[in-house]
């Protein structure tokens, strides 16, 4: 059966080795079209791998996306087991069936040199990943429709993205397929080495690219002329360029058709061509391969600030400049200098690009490059993608953890907003921390610019995945207890400080595994710790979002009064924390009994209880799920039930940071205010 999250719409054709189907795909605040790749058991190894290699490109603008964090596995109609990879939907199609829509087929030369400088971005993002693509063609190029705003109206654009990874290679592979045997890919785009000798390079994805091409300006697939007999294309021979095309393309597309696979540059040259006008610079990092270091210090000549303009550079640590030329993405091009290498350099690295900082900066910059080392791609957050990263504190040597937050321009404004909210809330046991004193601006490989914030690493995973590796996702009854007074102390903390967190669910609740001594032997425990505080208000606020449009909390750990109105308040937090703890003991989500329909939900009904729940654990839900806000009591009070066993006291004591909130009041209105908040506290003990 198709999970329930996914529902079909059609059927979209066949790729290499699995059919692509069209689903609408459901999740909480979210609802999308996905082109699913279906696959049976035999060709369930290729998926994996395609989906591996996606996964590498993710956030890459010219490479088509793949959801989720796996492949999912399936049964069909008939039992038989089958595997699904979900990817972006492209509603206009492949480059083959967007090129069918124009008269003969062929394309404005215009968008042909636009598309052909997207394909190109691509290529180059693949190749400086060490891969091969190996069947470019335009059936497996995918046309996203856009609207841009320019020259005061809006106007139609399209992106491409190449998809299809089912016969990607290494570069540096063996032979991918032997001669005797039929065509791995597809003849008609392949280069003559790859179909007479079955060999593998950056130079077939140019040799195809350079088909690509001639087929947008002819309409017609290349070899049209021979009737697509390849034995011309097995002497070497090249497809017919007509006489009528440009010059400038005519001489793109014969470097692309050059027979010497080496001789056909590579898709960062190409790039640089007249035949495409632009800036080259969003592309890819610069790097140098050659490792000794003593070489590249030798190769450090000079650097050009424009061709015309020639300025000379004495560099004493030419060690980090490498560095930075190495590891460090690429700014816009009016930040580069290209700094031109010596004959000692590989020939296709005699140019790389360079941030134009001073010696100071680039020291600086060559520092922080070193002190994160990326690991592995986390997850999403609100506004932005979670990774993680590896780093040695530098007094001691010691390798530390930090899951570094990023998000692009269109989101700046939030990630900033939520390092400021974090910031109020540093030393909090229960908060997630965050660390440095600012959000950081780097450029990302395509040149954009990227916030970032360094957050501490939760080695067990969110509540959610933590509750994944139990039977039937429930935790022991005594564990609930606990984890749920932790959140309790977190949300008391985030209420005095005049926040509402507003997007309490298990994913944003983190596990921080670790080792306690207790009665005499060392023993697992967990803390719990709230993150992700991107759609966090301040208590008062007027209406964060209007029913008439999309949530913007995720609706099933909703209170009423918030999903209905789009009212925020203490209530609203502590309506979420019974929705956790109920989906702590049942091991489902809220409203799982209602098929997750919320229409119960707004006339103010509760979540369904289980019935073996203990009356304590009753009564507390039911004081999180009262109608009305203000019969929820606050978090404090909460704390006090006996739902909640242990000492209230401490956690008030040692977590509310009571300090006098106007350091201008005169000294006795202020001891007067301690000592009323403490007398409060103790009443509540």
């Amino acid at each position: 059966m198709v999970p329930p999250e996914l529902e079909f719409k059609k059927y979209l054709g066949k790729g290499s080795y699995g059919s692509v189907s069209l689903f609408k795909y459901s999740k909480p605040r979210t609802t999308l079209y996905t082109a699913v790749k279906t696959c049976n058991y035999k060709n369930a190894e290729s998926l994996q791998k395609e989906f591996g290699i996606l996964s590498q490109f993710k956030g890459c603008s010219r490479i088509v996306q793949c959801y989720e964090n796996r492949v999912i596995e399936n049964l069909d109609v008939e039992g038989n087991i089958e595997y699904m990879m979900l990817m972006e939907y492209a509603a206009g199609g492949s480059l083959r069936t967007f090129m069918e829509r124009s008269e003969d087929k062929k394309l404005p030369d215009p968008l042909i040199r636009e598309f052909t400088r997207m394909i190109l971005e691509g290529l180059a993002t693949i190749h400086r990943e060490g891969y091969v693509h190996c069947d470019l063609k335009p059936g497996n190029i995918l046309v996203f429709p856009k609207c841009v705003y320019k020259k005061g109206a809006w106007r139609s654009s399209y992106e491409l993205k190449i998809s299809d990874f089912g016969l990607t290679k290494r570069d540096g592979d063996n032979k991918w397929w032997h001669p005797h045997r039929p065509f791995v890919g597809t003849a008609i785009y392949m280069s003559p080495g790859s179909v007479s000798h079955g060999e593998t390079g950056r130079g077939l994805d140019l040799w195809s690219l350079g088909c690509v091409v001639l087929e947008m300006y002819t309409g017609k697939k290349p070899w049209w002329h021979n009737n697509y007999d390849l034995e011309g294309l097995k002497k070497w021979y090249a497809p017919l360029i007509p006489s009528d095309l440009p010059c400038d393309a005519k001489h793109f597309i014969m470097a692309c058709f050059t027979f010497n696979t080496d001789e056909r540059k590579d898709a960062l040259t190409l790039l640089e061509h007249s035949f495409l006008r632009g800036e080259v610079n969003k592309i890819t990092k610069p790097y140098v391969k050659n490792e000794n270091r003593k070489e590249i210090s030798l190769t450090l000549r000079k650097v050009v600030k424009r061709p015309s303009k020639v300025t000379s550079i004495i560099f004493k640590r030419a060690e980090e400049l490498i560095k930075i030329i190495k590891k460090q993405p690429r700014p816009p091009r009016a930040n580069l200098l290209p700094v031109h290498l010596c004959s000692l350099a590989e020939p296709s690295q005699k140019i790389c690009l360079l941030p134009k900082l001073s010696e100071e900066s680039i020291v600086l910059f060559a520092m922080v490059a070193l002190d994160l080392e990326f690991e592995r791609y986390l997850g999403k957050g609100s506004f932005g993608w979670v990774s993680l990263f590896k780093y040695k504190r530098r007094r001691d040597g010691e390798t530390l953890y930090a899951a570094v937050k990023t998000s692009d321009d269109k989101y700046a404004k939030s990630l900033y907003k939520e390092f400021q909210i974090l910031s109020e809330f540093k030393g909090c046991s229960r908060i997630v921390q965050c660390y440095g004193n600012g959000v950081k601006e780097r450029f990302n490989n395509k040149g954009y610019v990227e916030y970032k914030i360094a957050m501490e690493y939760a080695a067990g995973g969110s509540l959610s995945n933590f509750m994944d590796r139990f039977k039937d996702r429930k935790l022991p009854d005594s564990m609930i207890r606990h984890f749920t007074r932790m959140l309790l102390e977190g949300l008391a903390t985030i209420h005095r400080h005049g926040y509402i967190h507003c997007d309490l669910k298990p994913e944003n609740i983190l596990v921080f595994p670790r080792s306690v001594y207790k009665n005499g032997t060392w023993s697992s425990s967990y803390k719990l710790k709230i993150s992700d505080f991107g759609l966090s208000k301040r208590d008062g606020d007027t209406k964060w979002w209007h029913p008439h449009q999309p949530f913007a909390g995720t609706p099933i750990y909703m209170s009423p009064e918030s999903i209905s109105h789009g009212e925020i308040g203490k209530g609203l937090d502590l309506w979420s924390l019974g929705c956790v703890v109920l989906e702590m003991y049942t091991g489902k989500k809220p409203w799982w009994h209602t098929n997750y329909e919320l229409e119960d939900l707004m006339k103010c009904y509760e979540p369904l209880f289980p019935r073996d729940l203990s009356c304590d654990a009753r009564l507390f839900l039911m004081t999180c799920f009262a109608s009305e806000p203000d019969e929820r009591k606050d978090a404090l009070t909460l704390l006090k039930q006996s739902f909640l066993r242990g000492d209230v006291n401490k956690f008030t004591k040692l977590q509310m940071n009571v300090k006098i909130d106007n350091p201008k009041d005169d000294f006795t209105m202020g001891l007067e205010k301690c000592r009323q908040m403490l007398s409060e506290i103790r009443s509540m003990c």
